[in-house]
């Protein structure tokens, strides 16, 4: 039975989502990431989930259910 998982990126720092992919690479479960609104908003975000190849990702933009995601965009 295959096992899969995804993997919230929340953050705007790049970095820091790529060492979540690096360090999350496995054989064994079949990973997905999960990217939000604040990172594909920020510096550079869009432009990184579209240079990612062969990994699983999902876009979560959501704008309405959420009120801290709505409140942060209005800092930018």
């Amino acid at each position: 039975m295959s096992k899969n998982i995804f993997i919230a990126c929340d953050t705007k720092n790049i970095s820091k989502v790529k060492r979540i992919i690096k360090s999350t690479q496995t054989k064994e479960i079949k990973i997905g990431y999960k990217f939000g609104l604040e990172f594909f908003n920020s510096k550079n975000g869009r432009s990184y989930i579209s240079k990612i190849r062969n990994k699983i990702i999902f876009i979560d933009l959501k704008l309405n259910d959420i009120p801290n995601t709505m409140f942060s965009l209005l800092k930018l």
